[in-house]
């Protein structure tokens, strides 16, 4: 997992189902205040997002992406940084 590439965040004509949701893991506060301004300049403030930290790092996919926007939003994340779309 160290040798990723980046890619630029676009719109796709490719159907995928299920809502849109970001997991974001290992951010902290600050961080999360400027990732926010990223996606609302990359035309992406609506997608829901959830800010995982430690006390959910047992839990199941299915239960983060079940989690209302903003979830942990100002709990700062010593998990590793890592996005899942």
């Amino acid at each position: 997992m160290t040798e990723g590439k980046f890619e630029k965040v676009q719109h796709s004509d490719t159907a995928l189902y299920g809502s849109e949701k970001l997991l974001l893991c290992g951010f902290s506060d600050k961080a999360q205040a400027l990732f926010t301004k990223v996606l609302q300049k990359a035309d992406l403030s609506q997608v829901e997002k959830v800010w995982v930290n430690e006390s959910q790092k047992k839990k199941k996919l299915i239960e983060l992406l079940e989690l209302s926007d903003n979830t942990g939003m100002g709990k700062s994340s010593a998990l590793p940084r890592a996005i899942v779309v």
